[in-house]
């Protein structure tokens, strides 16, 4: 799984704001406006997903010992965001602790990398990769300003939660 990081320059007071914050709503804020800005890639790449029409019979086969189908428009569907993975794409992640924000979108469907990616008997059909192409510097635009609206938000239930707490007698 490739990682993509990008570093912003010239953010200094959006850093600062984030940093007024305590950690734990500044990580939420930052959650919320990556998964704001990465939903139309997301979107892209299920638009471009491979799949086979509706009238095609679904694929029975055995995984695990377990009977599996397979259904039309599966790795469509699969197309996920989110902060978290499964546990089998998390073994090749670093993780960088919780105050770290981060948001993949990818599937979670094993067969979305053998699709993405190729096998000696398919060519490579990278729908992710183009969708995360395509939408990248959207999404560079989208948390530039997003950000700062969530910060504001968290920022004023921040003061309204110690106001409710200062008038209970500061429980």
């Amino acid at each position: 799984m490739a990682k993509t990081s990008f570093k912003i320059e010239g953010l200094r007071e959006l850093d600062e704001a984030l940093g007024e914050l305590p950690k734990a709503v500044a990580r939420g804020a930052a959650v919320r406006t990556l998964m704001k800005a990465g939903k139309p890639i997301q979107e892209a790449a299920q638009a471009a997903a491979p799949h086979r029409p509706s009238t095609a019979p679904e694929k029975h086969f055995r995984q695990n010992g377990a009977d599996r189908v397979r259904r039309p428009g599966t790795l469509q569907i699969l197309v996920q965001i989110g902060p978290r993975l499964t546990k089998r794409q998390a073994r090749g992640v670093r993780a960088e602790g919780k105050n770290f924000a981060e948001v993949y979108i990818g599937t979670r469907d094993p067969a979305g990398r053998l699709v993405e990616r190729g096998t000696s008997h398919s060519a490579p059909n990278p729908f992710l990769r183009n969708a995360w192409e395509g939408g990248k510097m959207a999404a560079l635009e989208v948390i530039k300003t997003e950000l700062w609206l969530q910060i504001d938000a968290a920022a004023q239930r921040l003061a309204k939660r110690t106001a409710r707490l200062a008038a209970k007698g500061g429980k």
